[in-house]
């Protein structure tokens, strides 16, 4: 089982990223693999609007979301963190949501794209969310992440982690909010337990009709 973590962080050791080791690390306790995307340190490009993912299912850009794409369609599970800027998520952040688009696959019909009928390769899968900042907007960063989830039609297994720390300082959230920290940890033992669940249950279904 493998529980793929996204840090959308800008800065090195920022109190997100934090988080978001504490829930990875909870989660290998729990028996799953993990693996940490450090989004600062990959070249993604802003996505440009062209919109032929609507009907190619494929980003025309060619950077390293090429194989994040590859990490996300293989993972049982995602967590996503981020710091909160200008009461949303950071810059890297945000251009990483929107170029997961072209894993949403939905039916056209007439030139005009049915979103009821929208499937991704992320479906089905558990996620959860992890955010930081000083009070003001994190609630509004951390529906930005849930709804992501939301919208790939992932299965949410916690109401998210918000961490409150006035100083900027990396690691400060372990003293300013302990309760973000256990709270994280938490949010790692829900995703594998949902994902040992969610596989189960295809498992099950595929036996039986077998």
């Amino acid at each position: 089982m493998k529980i793929l973590g996204i840090a959308g962080s800008p800065r090195k050791n920022g109190n997100s990223t934090l988080l978001l080791k504490e829930a990875l690390r909870s989660a290998e306790q729990e028996g799953a693999e993990t693996e940490l995307i450090l989004l600062r340190e990959k070249d993604i490009t802003p996505c440009d609007g062209c919109w032929t993912c609507f009907k190619t299912y494929k980003c025309h850009i060619k950077d390293d979301m090429q194989e994040i794409y590859q990490k996300l369609e293989a993972a049982d599970g995602l967590i996503i963190g981020s710091p909160t800027h200008i009461s949303s998520v950071s810059s890297i952040c945000q251009a990483f949501l929107e170029r997961s688009r072209c894993l949403i696959r939905m039916k056209e019909e007439d030139e005009v794209f049915v979103h009821s009928d929208k499937v991704s390769l992320l479906m089905g899968k558990p996620g959860g969310s992890i955010v930081t900042g000083r009070r003001r907007g994190v609630q509004t960063a951390l529906e930005v992440l849930n709804f992501f989830l939301l919208m790939h039609r992932m299965v949410l297994t916690h109401a998210g982690v918000a961490g409150f720390c006035q100083s900027t300082k990396p690691g400060a959230i372990k003293d300013e909010d302990k309760y973000a920290v256990e709270m994280a940890a938490e949010l790692g033992r829900a995703v594998v337990t949902y994902a040992r669940k969610l596989t189960a249950d295809r498992t099950g279904s595929v036996l039986e009709k077998a």
